[in-house]
């Protein structure tokens, strides 16, 4: 019935196109001074209101009704504005091309509205804001997208984020149309490296958090769609600090026919991790490079390669512990003495290649294959030996704060031997097709997927002389996982997409798709319809209203597919969400600056959910059982130059979620992910008179996510961790400017700048440790223990020194 329902409104739509008005297509390209494509610039028709943006060649399309005489605007912050007068008098077609001055001082900038991104459910931003943001991950990108709404994320040296209550593994990533496959054992954000996204290669990027298009793939809850820079000039950069370095380098020859990035990271956290309350040796040591060519063999063909290499490697020797928690009338203090090591690995290598073929304006055609290998492994064997104590509570005692009693001691031995290999190849040929108002867009791909999953881990744990769990006759661990599987599937994924606008209205348009995913695992066919409504009330475009739904499936990896006795089930379905989005955007005016309002409700209904427990960052999946559920909430924006030139933002969310275990008797509860409240600010500021001294400023709160006890067996999270607090600072001094360069000067940039993380030294809490003690007064046969949620602290306050050189 609901596939009924899509296909009779998509065919409504279409029926709207009957008659029309004679039209004017305004074409050209916008180049700067020396003649270099400038994209995102706003092309504004004034006395419509209606614009679009230049795309990363500068080209731009706009249409208007015949016999008129218009006034055309061109203008990004960063240029001064550029005004045309035009007469449209009996013409089908008219190409105006301008050339942008640019000012005499650049603030880096993200755009303040893109309408055609808003239109597809997408929130576009200006990677030159990225190195603004202080960052401690190393993964810049995905620090901006924590502080947009909807996007939560309550551990600062992970890439990892969840959207709208999804899990870590429902988040779409592409690079180039090349979907990014992400690590699958990683448990920790101390184990997390580089992750492939390289912000100085990146010219575009658009997020969206539910109601996307049926041109992107099959998971439940977000899209990071990026692309990477097609160079026209040499350049070079390297961004150096006390967690590492970046260097970047890009450029075009034979006549720009050949252009080529190349870009190289190096991570080292040391610093960072020392700030934490495990004590010991940690050598952490991330590496990665990648590399884009592209050729153009001729104007209408033209062949592209993307490359990647990473190796991460995290090595640590753990020495002791102090953990003080608890409340005012219950002081505790947890004490572990270490023996031990953990050596973990994590390495990727990546291929794509792409062929595009354009025969005219009004269609392109993509030919890709691509291949992708990774190879994980986790091991450790670390023994600890601790000492549960109660601290004196009493301010005017002399022993305030020592221990005065011991409530019990113990001993645990950690072992795993963790091993994950994955090699995927796929093929796809997708398309674009413009016919008068209409925008088609396909693509049929074929993937073959080889996964190895071979795990062994295990917990004894010992407390007063006890093993526990207690059992006379048999020595039990307390915790056991062992898994050996592999898979080898092949998959086919297909979709069919239609933008129309109406000739009668411009006001109005409608975008209509189906996506089918297909896999000889266990023959499951997904089918996902999806269908978005778009009206501008007002001919200047300056509101938007939006209305999207669609079905998304999580198509199945591996993980998601094994018990906890190590089987591989196959008789597990996708699960599955019904998105329905309702949004609004506002393009407005303030203090004599451009400034953007975004409003969006949104109600998923989750079917078919595999029940998972997240610790850390590891999320463990439960498919012995099932799950329904929904996450429904209201996400909101306001950006734009609160300080002149500059842009800044602030996000705040409200979210409520369920899930609904099927066959017990435990009741609705919080999805893991459930953030009541999310808020968010980034701010931007410069010295009075001194543009070349800025000040970055990122802060965020998110009310705390339930938890419980360990259960392997179900998912019961009665409790609430902690809320997550934490500021981040930085200054930048520009000793050198791109636009004061002189004729000889080597470098085109030099900035100095000084980040403050966690300005506030908050403790914020990313998991618990669970620690059993047997009281001393415990004998055989009548054993009885307590456990103890021991939290565990994420990184204390540090300094961090950059400084970025541009030539």
């Amino acid at each position: 019935m609901s596939k009924k329902i899509y296909l009779i409104a998509f065919f409504s739509i279409i029926q709207f196109v009957s008659f029309s008005q004679n039209i004017t297509e305004i074409y050209g390209k916008i180049t700067d001074e020396k003649g270099f494509p400038v994209e995102m610039v706003n092309v504004v028709i004034t006395n419509s209101g209606k614009g679009t943006l230049s795309d990363k060649d500068g080209n731009y399309k706009i249409k208007a009704i015949q016999n008129q005489e218009l006034n055309i605007s061109f203008y990004l912050i960063s240029f001064k504005e550029k005004k045309i007068s035009i007469n449209t008098i009996d013409k089908t077609k008219l190409e105006i091309n301008a050339i942008l001055i640019q000012k005499d001082t650049e603030l880096e900038q993200i755009n303040v509205i893109n309408n055609n991104s808003n239109e597809h459910g997408l929130v576009q931003l200006n990677p030159k804001v990225i190195n603004s943001i202080p960052n401690i991950s190393g993964n810049k990108i995905q620090t901006l997208l924590k502080t947009l709404p909807g996007v939560a994320s309550t551990n600062e040296l992970s890439s990892t984020y969840s959207v709208r209550g999804g899990n870590f593994d429902e988040n779409l990533v592409y690079i180039n149309g090349f979907e990014i496959f992400k690590p699958d054992l990683i448990q920790t954000g101390k184990q997390e490296g580089l992750n492939m996204i390289n912000s100085d290669l990146v010219s575009n990027i658009e997020f969206s958090a539910g109601g996307f298009g049926a041109e992107y793939g099959d998971k439940m809850s977000s899209v990071l769609d990026i692309n990477y820079k097609k160079p026209t000039e040499f350049k070079l950069s390297a961004d150096l600090s006390l967690l590492g370095a970046d260097f970047h380098t890009e450029g075009s020859n034979f006549n720009n026919k050949l252009s080529h990035l190349i870009g190289a990271r190096y991570k080292n956290s040391q610093y960072l991790l020392n700030s934490l309350e495990t004590t010991g040796q940690y050598k952490p040591n991330f590496f990665d490079i990648q590399s884009l060519f592209d050729y153009k063999i001729n104007n209408k063909l033209n062949v592209s390669l993307l490359t990647y290499y990473s190796s991460n490697n995290y090595i640590f020797y753990p020495e002791d512990q102090t953990s003080s928690f608890g409340t005012v009338n219950e002081a505790l203090s947890l004490y572990i003495d270490f023996e031990g090591q953990e050596k973990d690995k994590f390495s990727s290598l990546m291929g794509g290649l792409n062929f595009n073929y354009s025969p005219n304006n009004n269609i392109k055609l993509n030919f890709k294959a691509a291949a992708y290998n990774n190879h994980e492994e986790i091991t450790f064997d670390i023994k600890g030996r601790y000492s549960l104590n109660q601290l004196d509570k009493d301010m005017g005692s002399s022993t305030y704060g020592d221990s005065i009693l011991n409530l019990g001691i113990g001993s645990f031995l950690n072992h795993a031997r963790n091993y994950f290999d994955a090699n995927i190849y796929n093929f796809a040929q997708n398309g674009f097709l413009q016919k008068d108002n209409n925008i088609i867009k396909w693509e049929l791909k074929y993937q073959i997927e080889q996964l190895i999953d071979k795990n062994k881990e295990w917990k004894l744990m010992d407390s007063a002389g006890y093993s526990i769990p207690y059992n006379d006759e048999n020595l039990i661990l307390s915790e056991s996982y062992i898994s050996d599987n592999e898979l080898n599937r092949n998959r086919v994924e297909a979709y069919l997409q239609i933008n129309n606008e109406p000739n009668f209205t411009p006001n109005l348009n409608s975008e209509f798709g189906i996506r089918i995913n297909w896999t000889d695992f266990n023959n499951e066919l997904l089918i996902s319809p999806r269908f978005a409504l778009n009206y501008y009330p007002k001919d200047n475009k300056k509101l938007l209203f939006r209305l999207g739904t669609g079905l998304y499936y999580q198509a199945l990896f591996l993980k998601e597919l094994i018990d906890n006795q190590g089987n591989m089930r196959t008789d597990i379905r996708s699960p599955r969400s019904i998105h329905f989005v309702a949004s609004a955007d506002y393009d407005y005016i303030m203090l004599n600056r451009p400034f953007h309002f975004k409003a969006e409700l949104y109600y998923k209904l989750l079917n078919w959910l595999i029940p998972y427990n997240i610790e850390n960052i590891r999320v463990r999946y439960l498919p012995d059982i099932t799950a329904n559920g929904y996450a429904t909430g209201l996400d909101f924006r306001i950006n734009g130059e609160f300080v002149e030139g500059v842009e800044s933002w602030l996000s705040v969310s409200f979210m409520k979620s369920a899930i609904d275990t099927e066959n017990d008797d435990i009741g609705a509860q919080p999805l893991p992910n459930d953030h009541t409240v999310n808020i968010s600010l980034f701010f931007q500021d410069y010295m009075p008179g001194n543009k070349n001294f800025r000040m970055y400023l990122a802060l965020m709160y998110l009310t705390g996510t339930p938890f419980g006890a360990p259960n392997n067996e179900n998912y019961i999270a009665p409790l609430r961790m902690t809320d997550y607090k934490r500021v981040d600072i930085g200054f930048t001094s520009i000793l050198k400017s791109d636009d004061k360069k002189k004729k000889n000067d080597i470098f085109s940039s030099i900035k100095l700048g000084i980040e403050v993380f966690n300005l506030l030294g908050i403790k914020n809490t990313i998991s618990y440790n669970w620690v059993t003690v047997v009281p001393n007064s415990s004998i055989a046969g009548n054993q009885t223990y307590s456990m103890y949620a021991v939290p565990n602290y994420l990184s204390a306050r540090r300094l961090n020194l950059r400084l970025i050189i541009e030539i």
